[in-house]
């Protein structure tokens, strides 16, 4: 049987997974004391944060509690094996503990691998249910594979559970250490603020080691390769947890266990905002597992814009069909790097609405249920005409200020252009770009006063400059 194996997510549902279970008796903390402890948390520095945090935790744990902590990377700079049992597993001695990580002075290297080599060798001596949680700022910098070494732990079925603690981390970092967690059938918290530090090490220690549940698989594929998800489990309307399938088989599929019941999960495809999200439910049985694939599958939208045969500059953007609902966008510009335009979209149907930039008043042109196939492109052109009117406003003096509104004939009551001549000969005459079509021009002289409006209906011709200088 292929190993089961989850992972829950919490950077933003730390209270999401409490659970009415009695707290383990045996919890093992292995801790980073590298050197990158000292980089700052808010106004504090991490190995500061996690002095309180441990602190914290112990006031919580109850007095029968069996604890054991490892730390590396404390003693010297570059050595893969400065790793130490700073508190051999035993009763709970807040004191001893505290004082020996108030001691720790971080200075050396991540050998994350062997630290949870040392830590489940100490469950496989005990053979005692025991919950290992790894509290680390960075990712393995021995030249080893962590989570195939937890990987190996659990084939052999030791009695355990490991969560992961991601402190401080940037995001894109974490796969390794998600991938720890869910090897040993633990939860990954995304721990940024001191307070979800005290959080997540709460909630570590409070899931048991052997929770009942089912299994949550869901795979993110794109174009025949894996693609990274974000994904989000509702409960009651409130988030449960969440995760990520990052590109990399070790967690993609991601397999979550999640105790029976029913959930609500949002999905979307992390850094791609050309797909709307997927929301749908599951039904978890305990000892069963619910397998899903999310196939996001892409091809792209090629659109051409010319004005008058020439490459022309307009909007173009996508929507769900029969709807307002928008996906996404972009511009043709004039350059033929960017026109044709192209948008990468989810296979499907899509409603495509190219607007001119460079055409006064020119009418939206609509596709309708346009079919972007997987791997294909698919090819729109906007082939639009244009003529030019001009519009001069002057007297006997010179050039007169006037303000200058352009209507469709077949629609007089709504000024599709406008704009003013002013007393320069940059602006009067005035132009405007236009449509093939006929229009009424209304013409009202600012400057001098007291000039009469003057209205004129023109003709506009496909690349044809139309010429109207009016004089009072």
């Amino acid at each position: 049987m292929r190993k089961l194996f989850f992972l829950l997510l919490a950077s933003c549902c730390w209270l999401g997974f409490a659970l009415a279970q009695p707290t383990s008796k045996n919890v093992l903390i292995v801790l980073d004391a590298s050197g990158s402890m000292w980089g700052k948390m808010g106004n504090s520095t991490k190995i500061a944060v996690a002095r309180t945090a441990l602190s914290d935790l112990l006031d919580q744990l109850p007095n029968d509690t069996q604890l054991g902590l490892i730390a590396y990377g404390h003693r010297q700079k570059g050595d893969c094996n400065d790793i130490e049992w700073l508190f051999p597993f035993g009763q709970l001695d807040k004191t001893a503990v505290i004082a020996k990580v108030n001691a720790l002075n971080p200075v050396g290297k991540t050998p994350i691998t062997s630290s949870l080599k040392m830590a489940l060798e100490s469950v496989k001596s005990t053979g005692n249910n025991t919950t290992i949680i790894l509290v680390s700022d960075g990712l393995e910098t021995c030249d080893a594979d962590p989570c195939q070494a937890v990987q190996v732990a659990y084939d052999q079925q030791l009695p355990f559970v490991l969560h992961v603690i991601g402190f401080g981390l940037e995001e894109e970092s974490a796969a390794q250490l998600e991938c720890i967690a869910q090897a040993g059938e633990g939860q990954y918290f995304d721990v940024k603020e001191a307070d979800q530090l005290i959080q997540a090490l709460d909630q570590a220690v409070d899931t048991p080691v052997d929770m009942e549940g089912g299994y949550f698989s869901i795979k993110g594929l794109a174009n025949g390769k894996l693609v990274d998800l974000s994904v989000h489990v509702i409960k009651d309307k409130k988030m449960f947890t969440g995760s990520r399938t990052y590109t990399s088989p070790e967690t993609n599929p991601r397999v979550m266990k999640l105790p029976a019941g029913k959930y609500q999960v949002k999905v979307n495809v992390v850094g791609v905002k050309a797909k709307l999200e997927d929301i749908f439910d599951i039904d978890i049985v305990t000892n069963d597992t619910l397998f899903k694939v999310m196939d996001y599958t892409t091809g792209i939208l090629a659109v051409k814009v010319t004005r008058n045969g020439a490459l022309s500059d307009a909007t173009v953007n996508a929507y769900k069909p029969g709807s307002t609902t928008y996906v996404s966008g972009t511009r043709s510009y004039r350059e033929a790097a960017h026109n044709p335009t192209k948008i990468v979209l989810a296979a499907g149907e899509y409603d495509v609405r190219v607007k001119s930039v460079e055409i006064e008043g020119a009418e939206e042109v609509v596709f309708e249920k346009i079919t972007i196939k997987g791997d294909e492109t698919t090819a729109l052109e906007v082939p639009w005409e244009s003529g030019t009117l001009k519009v001069g406003a002057s007297n006997s003096t010179g050039y007169v200020d006037a303000t200058v509104n352009v209507f469709k004939k077949s629609n007089p009551r709504a000024s599709i252009a406008a704009g003013r001549t002013y007393m320069s000969d940059s602006s009067n005459p005035k132009s405007f770009t236009l449509a093939p079509g006929s229009y009424i021009v209304k013409v009202k002289p600012v400057k001098p006063a007291g000039l009469a409006e003057k209205t004129i209906e023109v003709e506009i011709t496909k690349e044809v400059t139309t010429e109207h200088l009016l004089k009072w």
